[in-house]
């Protein structure tokens, strides 16, 4: 859905994470096995985006809406 580099900007999925259980839950999934890799957490990264800029955290959440 959001792929690419340069795609990422602040409440990219809020609207698909919002009404739809089925993405929230894969969100979910994506978040329990990025965490270890990443030391943080890609759904506070989505929550506050301030991140997005670096491609160290864009590129995780950009797979993760993806």
């Amino acid at each position: 859905m959001f792929s690419g580099q340069g795609t990422q900007r602040p409440g990219l999925a809020d609207l698909l994470r919002a009404d739809l259980p089925a993405f929230r839950a894969a969100l979910a999934t994506c978040d329990d096995l990025l965490r270890p890799e990443l030391g943080r957490s890609v759904l506070d990264l989505l929550a506050d985006p301030a991140d997005l800029a670096e491609t160290r955290w864009a590129q995780p959440a950009l797979f993760a809406v993806g």
